[in-house]
């Protein structure tokens, strides 16, 4: 007797699971799609850091109160405003995502990991604040050009042709992923 496969009765479920698995072969094995999921966890998961992180630790480290937080936390908007108008006018000018991802990987390392050296209790002002200004300065290179080149690296692979909603929202979800 046929089987539903031979007789084409088949409801789709292994064809579903089997683009499930080439979509995440893409992510696995192409390092112009792996490498953007892993630059928005990284990114998302360090503005959270600074997020939950600042006050306790500007509490034990400076004896800040709400007021003090909340100014950091107001400066570094402003600064994340003016990064996004200065990525604009630079990828305007000619320089490419890259080398605006590659400044902006750089800037975070830097902040951060200056970050994690110069956070402790009784460290001065600009030891404390620096880094996390460091860091924040570097998410507007982060973003937009990381979408960017992961957006043409999904293109430019055939087999993930007709799935570009769905490259684009796995790597929402990991930008989300980050902020746990």
């Amino acid at each position: 007797l046929p089987t539903a496969d031979e007789k084409g009765d088949d409801d789709g479920a292994g064809e579903e699971k089997s683009e499930w698995l080439m979509i995440f072969r893409s992510i696995l094995r192409n390092p112009h799609i792996g490498v953007p999921f892993v630059t928005i966890f990284a990114f998302n998961f360090n503005f959270q850091f600074i997020e939950v992180a600042l006050a306790p630790a500007g509490s034990d480290a400076l004896g800040w109160g709400t007021v003090e937080i909340s100014i950091i936390l107001g400066v570094m908007s402003v600064l994340i405003f003016v990064g996004m108008i200065l990525v604009h006018k630079l990828s305007q000018g000619g320089v490419s995502d890259f080398k605006l991802l590659c400044g902006g990987l750089g800037g975070n390392t830097i902040g951060y990991l200056m970050l994690y050296a110069l956070w402790y209790r009784g460290v001065n002002y600009i030891a404390f604040v620096g880094p996390i200004m460091i860091g924040t300065g570097s998410f507007p290179f982060l973003g937009a050009p990381n979408r960017s080149l992961f957006s043409e690296a999904v293109d430019l692979t055939p087999e993930l042709s007709g799935f570009e909603g769905t490259m684009q929202a796995l790597l929402s979800m990991s930008s989300s992923i980050g902020g746990f």
